[in-house]
Parts: C-alpha cells; sequence; structure tokens
C-alpha cells in the first residue's frame, strides 16, 4: 500500500483553474451544472503538473 503524505501542484496565475483548463482543451461542459457557481467552484484538474510525496510500499510506517 502506498501512503500519500502529499501532493504539490503547480497552478496557473492570473486564472481560474476551470478557465484554465476549457482555454487549454482539457476540459469541456458536457452539462450544464458543470457550469455553475457551485461546480467550479470546487473543480481541479489532473492536467496540472504535480507530485505527489509519501511512503513507499516497502518503507513501514508507524501509526500513532
Amino acid at each position: 500500500m502506498r501512503r500519500v503524505s502529499g501532493v504539490l501542484t503547480r497552478y496557473p496565475l492570473g486564472i481560474a483553474v476551470y478557465d484554465w483548463a476549457v482555454l487549454a482543451g482539457v476540459f469541456r461542459p458536457q452539462h450544464p451544472e458543470q457550469e455553475a457557481p457551485r461546480f467550479i467552484q470546487r473543480f481541479c484538474s489532473a492536467a496540472l503538473e504535480h507530485h505527489h510525496y509519501g511512503f513507499p510500499e516497502s518503507d513501514p510506517v508507524e501509526e500513532p
């Protein structure tokens, strides 16, 4: 089992992630609710450069 302790994401400056994804062509709204403020405020994109940091499978992890 791999245990992720964090994700570092590179966000674009000066533009909302939703707007960036639409302009970059990595997301296209296909339902009216995907253009609603509630959806947009929670939107994130796996297309953004990101790195996962955690513990490799072979390393034992002590539970608190």
